[in-house]
């Protein structure tokens, strides 16, 4: 933002996900299929967003570990942006409704499994060496 004099202070937060499970539930619902991607070209995508907000000094936090323990997420969140964590997390949390592009709906939060459906390619797209890269960057 060349166009501002005064630069804002600012805090870039990414999330990542596990490239498999991602791809899976976007091809899934759909969205993916509207670009007719192949799980590699994925990869590559994925690895360019990290490697970019990389560079510019972006915070790191993986959806697995967001939804395993959201308190402790909530908790580096406060701490990054200065903020005081509030006493009451658990009744706040309790009382918020979750929903993304996934469908998730309600407060529980949780790793879902692998559908029964899906366990074949899910395995197969491990084997993938474009895969097998960007999981080795991203700390999968």
């Amino acid at each position: 933002l060349d166009f501002i004099d005064d630069p804002i202070d600012h805090k870039a937060v990414a999330t990542i996900r596990d490239p498999v499970t991602s791809f899976l539930s976007g091809t899934r619902s759909g969205f993916l299929n509207l670009f007719q991607e192949d799980f590699g070209f994925y990869c590559e995508r994925v690895e360019a967003f990290y490697q970019y907000y990389s560079s510019i000094g972006a915070h790191f936090e993986k959806y697995e570990d967001i939804v395993t323990n959201p308190e402790a997420f909530f908790e580096r969140m406060s701490q990054l942006l200065g903020i005081e964590f509030p006493d009451n997390f658990r009744e706040l949390i309790e009382d918020s409704k979750f929903s993304g592009g996934s469908g998730r709906k309600g407060s529980d939060l949780m790793l879902r499994p692998v559908r029964d459906e899906d366990k074949e390619r899910y395995e197969e797209l491990k084997r993938d060496e474009t895969y097998q890269r960007v999981a080795s960057l991203l700390g999968y």
